[in-house]
């Protein structure tokens, strides 16, 4: 079986792509859906996710589940699983990865089992945005352990960078020679659930970026909203829902701005509510534009982008902005346009960016979260100290390497020859003349260690030694040291006869 799986994150939906013997990319609908919401209900006979569970979540079910990152965050919760047992809320997004990728081989064919090949499947997982880099890094470790060992971790920002960089989509307008990375900063923009997230990478090799923005309510223009507002006022107040405008507006947002490009005066449109409520809502334009021109000065949106690009501390021209499709306010777009310089509206689909599994391994790598975490670990060569100012002996093989053991003293093999020593200088010889005339007393016996500057301490003779000839007088100038040397090969004087 050889089957590479790409899986998206958000924290509201999933997304599956799968690539079968190295061949294109194709995306895979669950359940009819090419988008999956994120909702998990699990109660310990039923395990579902998708729009089912969803649906449950929006009526309160018990045991139904949503906002997994926030819920991990509780680390001593649990949820029922089929087993019978109760497990970690961590593990509820390994489970809910399982469910897909049993469905997946199902629809290929596949009878392998999961648990069977757990450890050898190609299983990617690529987070939006709007997951930080501390959240990818807390699920390494759990699906490593859980046995998906083959597993990698990606920003997907850095992907979609690296995927403009390399077909020359961003940086051939600005460097003459097509070199890559041609920008010492790139920022990419994204709205997910009407929040805009804004990433700054300071070069494409990071995995994460540098710098995070996030503007709350921001990815839509405000006429946008306003109408998503005008649409749930008439339909809840028409239908007595019991619903919240927070959590309603927010679903609301893509029909709305569907509606906001027309030309119409007026028009109709049926707004289906979270709770299964629907009502065909009349909007009049003139109403929802005199509201709209109270915030024409609106600004938040670009001057949060401006803050970002602030921080980073560079030049309008060393950085290149990438605009994904999700972005669809023209007032934001429009802004961004008249200040800066660089710019890439990306209409690019995610099915395409993923080939970088098959044809870009080095970039893929490059940005894995668990990459730092496989390397192995290569040992450091230690040096013995010395104390001397020799060089360092060979180190110590080990002891299956047939090392000849070390002889201890005690051994009855003979001693090795001892070091030479340095021979002491030559001492220019001392001769004392006798007052009387009798020959001096014989010199002592040459001391063991070679006296300091050349001078001595006569001692008694030995009995029983022979004489040696005596010495010739020295003088006062021969005791200084560098006096100049008696002539090699002169004689002594003979004794004078008694």
């Amino acid at each position: 079986m050889n089957c590479e799986i790409v899986i998206k994150i958000s924290r509201s939906n999933l997304q599956i792509f799968y690539s079968q013997n190295k061949n294109s990319y194709k995306t895979f609908n669950y359940e009819g859906s090419e988008n999956i919401p994120f909702y998990v209900f699990s109660d310990g006979n039923d395990f579902e996710i998708g729009d089912s569970a969803k649906i449950k979540f929006q009526n309160h079910f018990s045991n139904s589940y949503s906002n997994y990152f926030d819920l991990i965050k509780d680390t001593k919760s649990t949820f029922p699983f089929l087993d019978g047992e109760d497990k970690k809320m961590s593990f509820l997004l390994i489970y809910t990865i399982d469910k897909i990728i049993k469905e997946l081989f199902k629809s290929l064919l596949i009878g392998d089992n999961l648990s069977d090949i757990r450890d050898s499947i190609g299983l990617n997982l690529v987070f939006s945005s709007d997951i930080s880099d501390v959240e990818i890094n807390f699920l390494v470790n759990i699906f490593k352990d859980f046995g998906y060992k083959k597993c990698k971790f990606l920003n997907s920002s850095y992907l979609i960078l690296n995927y403009l960089d390399n077909n020359r989509k961003i940086g051939a307008f600005r460097d003459n020679n097509s070199n890559m990375g041609a920008f010492k900063g790139y920022v990419v923009i994204d709205a997910i659930d009407n929040n805009l997230q804004i990433d700054f990478f300071d070069s494409l090799n990071k995995k994460y970026p540098k710098l995070h923005e996030e503007g709350i309510d921001l990815a839509s223009d405000p006429k946008v909203k306003i109408i998503a507002k005008e649409m749930y006022k008439q339909a809840a107040d028409a239908t007595d829902s019991l619903t919240v405008e927070e959590t309603e507006v927010p679903h609301l947002i893509a029909l709305a701005q569907e509606c906001a490009i027309t030309t119409k005066a007026e028009f109709r449109v049926e707004v289906i509510l979270t709770d299964g409520k629907s009502k065909k809502v009349k909007i009049k334009m003139r109403s929802i534009n005199e509201k709209a021109s109270y915030l024409s000065n609106f600004t938040k949106d670009f001057d949060l982008v401006k803050s970002l690009v602030k921080k980073s501390k560079l030049g309008n021209m060393d950085i290149a902005f990438v605009l994904k499709k999700s972005v669809v306010s023209r007032n934001f777009i429009d802004k961004l346009k008249s200040n800066y310089n660089n710019f890439y509206l990306s209409d690019d689909e995610f099915v395409d960016i993923v080939e970088l599994f098959n044809t870009s391994i080095d970039v893929v790598n490059g940005g894995d979260f668990a990459s730092e975490l496989t390397k192995t670990v290569k040992p450091i060569a230690v040096k013995p100290i010395s104390t001397s100012s020799a060089k360092p002996s060979a180190p110590l093989k080990s002891p299956a390497q047939n090392v000849q053991p070390i002889i201890p003293k005690k051994s009855s093999a003979p001693p090795p020859p001892p070091l030479p020593s340095r021979p002491p200088a030559p001492r220019k010889p001392i001769f004392k003349k006798s007052s009387s005339g009798a020959p001096p007393p014989p010199p002592p016996p040459p001391p063991s260690r070679p006296s300091v500057a050349g001078k001595s301490t006569p001692k008694k003779p030995n009995a029983g030694a022979p004489p040696p000839p005596p010495l010739p007088s020295r003088s006062p100038k021969s005791s200084t040291p560098g006096s100049k040397k008696s002539k090699a090969g002169a004689p002594p004087p003979p004794p004078p006869k008694p």
